[in-house]
């Protein structure tokens, strides 16, 4: 009996050190709104309020996923397993980020043009986007 005890300590000991979290994240062009707003064109997914901030780049959507991890656990890499890039039927000129909007009642800041040597490359906007450890 005490030898199964250890062996299952043994095999849990093991299963916490080498853990793995396993997830997906599917998005389609349905889950895309695209709202006009004058000369610029702004992208949202559906139920999600968070994009790209760097000043005068385009603003795209992000999704952040959150992971609650055991106490003193180290993430040691992410891997992404299959990435499936779909092309948006029409042209867009992405809204440009813009600086926050300050809430202490000071004058707002003036509008940020976009970064032309984004805006007339031909790289696609994949390489804007990275992971983030928060």
């Amino acid at each position: 009996m005490k030898k199964i005890t250890i062996l299952i300590a043994i095999i849990s000991l093991f299963t916490l050190v080498n853990a793995q979290i396993s997830d997906s994240y599917h998005l389609t062009p349905s889950d895309l709104t695209i709202q006009r707003n004058s000369e610029y064109d702004l992208i949202k997914i559906t139920n999600e309020h968070n994009f790209t901030n760097e000043i005068g780049k385009p603003q795209l959507p992000i999704k952040i996923i959150s992971y609650v991890l055991p106490y003193n656990s180290t993430v040691t890499g992410i891997t992404i397993n299959s990435l499936i890039q779909e092309k948006l039927s029409g042209n867009y000129y992405i809204f440009p980020a813009q600086p926050p909007i300050l809430t202490d009642g000071s004058e707002p800041l003036a509008f940020v043009e976009p970064n032309l040597e984004i805006y007339d490359s031909s790289t696609s906007l994949w390489g804007l986007v990275n992971l983030q450890k928060i």
